[in-house]
């Protein structure tokens, strides 16, 4: 009898620590599942911020990011607040792009990240960049150059870089140190080149923007000839791959027409660029295309009527954004 009750006793015992592990692997499991869930959100985020979609990237990764605050999620709350910051910085919410970066930066797994780190820095110059910081912005984006050759995988890196050269030759056209920036264009050139043939669909944006960019400064130097080639290079790479997203390369053709003295065909363009600026939804960008329209129309002594039109609107989105950033600056100082 004792023998049969040590024996039930050990079955209990055994039973226990059986019940016990898969308690515990549920557990572990149903975790795992809820992380994988996050992560496949925040794919998701990303494939839309990488297509223009800046609304839907920023509603798909605030969901995850609430996902991942209830699971404690570190690495997933880390990249939830950064692609909502990538979604407001492109439509010109700074203050509040900037708070998410700093939430980011809070997470104990931050240190660990390289990746987060050096997307933190290009966000952050650009956000500079966009409020007239020009030498704050020069150091994020020499810094997420430097921090780019710690990514592991070499096409990442590589995009990286080019990121990050292309915001540096935005920033010294912005000071008028063209020179300095027609540096970083022609590595740019350079980096496009060195991307596999079957991965040019991955970057059809940054050649188009990289291209856009030569064609104006060919358009700076007066050879129009050269900065059409180019545009037309960028306008075909948008076309090829249906892109929504096409009012700086329509802009630049504005330009184009401009210094050839076709003013009308400049306007025609330049409404094209406006257009699509409010289809696309972005704010920041419709504002200064009202703006160059409205520069555009007084110079040439064209309609009054419509110029102070374009002129209203880019005061209202003006006052509108900056309502919004009013605070920008208040966080970068402290």
């Amino acid at each position: 009898m004792i023998k049969i009750l040590k024996k039930y006793a050990v079955l209990v015992k055994c039973t226990s620590k059986t019940v016990g592990f898969i308690l515990f692997f549920s557990f572990f499991f149903a975790s795992a599942q809820v992380d994988i869930r996050i992560d496949k959100m925040l794919d998701l985020s990303e494939k839309q911020y990488i297509d223009h979609q800046y609304i839907h990237s920023l509603n798909t990764a605030d969901q995850a990011l609430q996902l991942a605050k209830k699971k404690s999620y570190s690495k997933g709350i880390i990249r939830a607040n950064i692609f909502i910051a990538k979604a407001l910085e492109e439509t010109g919410i700074y203050k509040n792009a900037l708070e998410y970066l700093e939430n980011a930066e809070k997470e104990t797994f931050f240190v660990e990240y390289t990746n987060a780190q050096i997307e933190t820095y290009r966000l952050r110059g650009r956000i500079y960049l966009n409020l007239q910081m020009n030498d704050l912005a020069l150091r994020e984006f020499y810094k997420q150059l430097k921090f780019s050759d710690q990514i592991k995988d070499p096409l990442q890196q590589k995009r990286s870089k080019l990121w990050a050269h292309q915001n540096i030759a935005e920033t010294f056209l912005r000071n008028n140190r063209r020179d300095s920036a027609w540096k970083h264009l022609m590595i740019q050139k350079q980096i496009l080149k060195s991307f596999p043939e079957n991965n040019s669909k991955g970057v059809f944006y940054d050649i188009s923007t990289t291209y856009t960019s030569i064609g104006k400064e060919y358009l700076f130097r007066k050879n129009t000839f050269a900065a059409r080639k180019y545009i037309d290079s960028a306008m075909n790479v948008l076309s090829a791959n249906d892109s929504p997203y096409l009012y700086e390369t329509l802009e630049a053709y504005g330009d184009v027409e401009d210094a050839a003295g076709n003013k009308e065909m400049a306007v025609e363009y330049y409404r094209k660029a406006l257009k699509n600026t409010i289809q696309i939804q972005n704010k920041s960008a419709e504002k200064f295309v009202n703006k160059k329209l409205a520069d555009f129309f007084s110079k040439n002594n064209l309609n009054d009527k419509e110029e102070n039109r374009f002129l209203k609107r880019y005061q209202e989105l003006n006052d509108s954004l900056n309502l919004e950033n009013s605070r920008a600056t208040e966080l970068i100082v402290n």
